[in-house]
C-alpha cells in the first residue's frame, strides 16, 4: 500500500497547503497509479472546478509526483 499526500497550491501564497492523506490499496502497478490516484484526490478534496485545478499529489516514497493533467 502507497500512501499519497494531498496538496492545494494557494494562488496568493504560491505555497502548497496540505489538505489530507489518501491510501492506495491496490496489490499491483495497473500503469495508470498516478493519475487515477490524482482523481480520487480531486473527487475527495475539490468542491469546485478551479479547487479541483489546484489541487496536486505527492506519494510519499517520493517516486512520482503528479499536477496538472488533463482531463
Amino acid at each position: 500500500m502507497n500512501s499519497v499526500l494531498v496538496y492545494r497550491l494557494d494562488s496568493k501564497t504560491k505555497s502548497m497547503v496540505p489538505l489530507g492523506i489518501l491510501v492506495d490499496r491496490r496489490n499491483h502497478e495497473r500503469g495508470d497509479n498516478v493519475i487515477a490516484m490524482l482523481r480520487m484526490a480531486r473527487r475527495e478534496f475539490a468542491g469546485t472546478d478551479e479547487e479541483a485545478a489546484s489541487i496536486f499529489i505527492k506519494y510519499e516514497g517520493g517516486a512520482a509526483d503528479a499536477g496538472q493533467v488533463s482531463s
